[in-house]
C-alpha cells in the first residue's frame, strides 16, 4: 500500500482524532472525530477540508480566549500552528478566487520569512503589503490576513515582553483574524 505524506497540521489535526476516537481526547479538542476525517475505499485517511475551516476557528478562539492566561511560550506555539494552518487552508480560496492567486501564494510561500521577522518589519513588509505583489480584490487582502495575523502573534509572543500591553496587541490581532475569517468565508469558501 503506498502511502501520501501528509503536513504536519493534517498529521495534528489526525492525532487529535484518533486521540477522540481512544475516548482519551484532550478537554480543548477541537472538533468531533467523525468531523475531523473519514476514509476512503484504498483505507487512506482523507482530511474534511471543512473540518480545516472549523480547526482554524477553534484555534485562533482558543488563542483569544487564553491571551491573558497562557504562556507566551504556548501563545507563540499555537499562533505558529495557526499560521501554518492557514497555508493549508489558502489554496482551497485560490481555487475558487484565482484573481488572489499570485498575491496570496507570495504571502503562503514567505511563512517562514514572517516568523523570523520583527514586528515592525512583518508590519510593513505583509500587513502593509510591501513584500507582496498588487492586489485587485478586497477579499485577498482578507484570505492573506487570516495568514499574517497569526505570523505576528507569533512575532509578539517571540519578541515582546510578557506584559498587559503584548497580551493586549496579541487579542488585537486575533480579533482581527476570526473578522478577516468571516469576510472570507462570506467571499466564498463556505456560502
Amino acid at each position: 500500500m503506498k502511502l501520501n505524506p501528509i503536513s504536519s497540521v493534517t498529521a495534528l489535526v489526525l492525532g487529535t482524532a484518533l486521540l477522540s476516537a481512544c475516548g482519551e481526547a484532550p478537554k480543548d479538542s477541537m472538533a468531533k472525530p467523525e468531523e475531523m476525517a473519514s476514509t476512503t475505499t484504498s483505507n487512506q485517511i482523507k482530511v474534511n477540508p471543512e473540518s480545516l475551516w472549523d480547526t482554524y476557528e477553534s484555534l485562533a478562539t482558543k488563542i483569544k480566549d487564553q491571551h491573558t492566561s497562557a504562556s507566551f511560550k504556548t501563545l507563540n506555539t499555537d499562533a505558529q500552528q495557526l499560521t501554518r494552518l492557514s497555508t493549508e487552508l489558502l489554496p482551497q480560496f485560490i481555487e475558487a478566487n484565482q484573481e488572489c492567486k499570485q498575491y496570496l501564494s507570495v504571502a503562503i510561500n514567505s511563512v517562514d520569512v514572517m516568523l523570523n521577522l520583527s514586528l515592525d518589519q512583518i508590519e510593513a513588509d505583509y500587513h502593509a503589503d510591501g513584500k507582496l505583489p498588487a492586489m485587485n480584490d478586497v477579499k485577498c487582502y482578507h484570505a492573506k490576513d487570516l495568514l499574517v495575523h497569526p505570523a505576528t502573534v507569533a512575532v509578539i509572543a517571540n519578541r515582546l515582553p510578557e506584559n498587559n500591553e503584548s497580551r493586549a496587541m496579541i487579542h488585537d490581532e486575533i480579533a482581527e483574524v476570526l473578522e478577516h475569517l468571516k469576510q472570507v468565508q462570506q467571499a466564498s469558501v463556505r456560502n
